[in-house]
């Protein structure tokens, strides 16, 4: 994993992970297609922001929800082990886990909050 470093500009940073002859144009190809060439890109963001939208519905409490162990988890001094242990399921704070009625249900009487 790169480390960023105080001081460590965006072009020292680019340069930590491919070395600068990779940024260089090449001879026989144009500007576009080198910013293609060096350019990241993630063909699934579309997908995925769609997928998103679709499930808002239900992903804005999963997250309230996650937070809401979160900050409790904090409040209480408690890492994930210890709470899942106390809770006997394993715990998804990804803020994407598509809560079980039981397992929400659960999560209340033992934080002693209404999460929904």
């Amino acid at each position: 994993m790169l480390e960023i470093k105080d001081g460590m500009d965006f072009h020292d940073f680019m340069l930590a992970l491919k070395p600068e002859s990779w940024f260089k144009r090449r001879e026989d190809e144009t500007v576009t297609d080198c910013l293609n060439r060096i350019s990241r890109r993630d063909s699934k963001w579309l997908e995925k922001a769609e997928w998103r939208e679709r499930n808002r519905y239900w992903l804005d409490n999963a997250f309230k929800i996650s937070f809401s162990i979160y900050s409790f988890m904090r409040e209480n001094n408690l890492d994930k082990e210890a709470f899942e242990d106390l809770t006997n399921f394993e715990v998804d704070l990804s803020g994407s886990h598509d809560w079980a009625l039981s397992e929400i249900r659960k999560l209340e009487l033992i934080m002693n909050i209404k999460l929904l």
